[in-house]
């Protein structure tokens, strides 16, 4: 597979799956000698040529196991821990004015819902100069989107995307009122704090 720059910097082929194994084409029935497998860390450009971090099977081992409490949501919205079916809050939508300088913000004049309704939610580009890439939704408001960081190129008139309803992690303004998941909220909200454990008793 060729990489192209976009590709690389906007961050595709980040965990993708890779192998490299052994061939002798001077003895095909020995088969394919597999050496290693695991999966791509960051994949950057230098001087012209892509270095990517090869992670092996060893690397999940370095994982931590189990979870630490939180106050809010430890799962991410749609995952498995959440259960939520995040398809009836996937919109679509267009870029409505050309920008030249600016690639973090826009508007969509299709997008009209409340404020922060997008916040922390996934924007993917469907099509455009910045087609195949995603970024997070730092900020919604008014039919404006500004974005975590900027995309690697120029937004156009006319550039489609689809995005997420945003997740803030919050038991009652979210997973209760916006998304109606209260039971799959993964935190616990209602533990004292450290302040309240270690304050003398009188």
């Amino acid at each position: 597979s060729t990489f192209n720059r976009l590709e690389v910097l906007s961050g595709i082929w980040r965990n993708a799956a890779f192998v490299i194994s052994r061939y002798n084409w001077a003895s095909p029935l020995d088969g394919v000698d597999v050496l290693m497998t695991g999966t791509l860390g960051e994949v950057q450009l230098k001087r012209g040529s892509v270095v990517a971090e090869l992670r092996g099977l060893q690397q999940y081992l370095q994982q931590p196991i189990g979870s630490v409490s939180s106050k809010t949501c430890r799962a991410r919205v749609g995952d498995a821990l959440c259960g939520l079916n995040i398809a009836p809050f996937t919109y679509t939508g267009t870029v409505a004015y050309d920008s030249t300088t600016d690639t973090q913000s826009f508007v969509s004049l299709e997008r009209s819902e409340p404020e922060h309704w997008f916040t922390e939610g996934m924007l993917s580009f469907t099509s455009g100069f910045n087609q195949g890439a995603s970024q997070k939704v730092k900020y919604f408001s008014s039919n404006n989107f500004t974005l975590v960081l900027p995309m690697l190129a120029p937004l156009k008139a006319g550039d489609a995307f689809t995005v997420t309803a945003g997740c803030r992690k919050r038991m009652v303004e979210d997973c209760a009122a916006k998304f109606n998941n209260v039971l799959n909220f993964q935190g616990e909200p209602h533990l004292p704090g450290l302040d309240t454990l270690t304050k003398a008793v009188r």
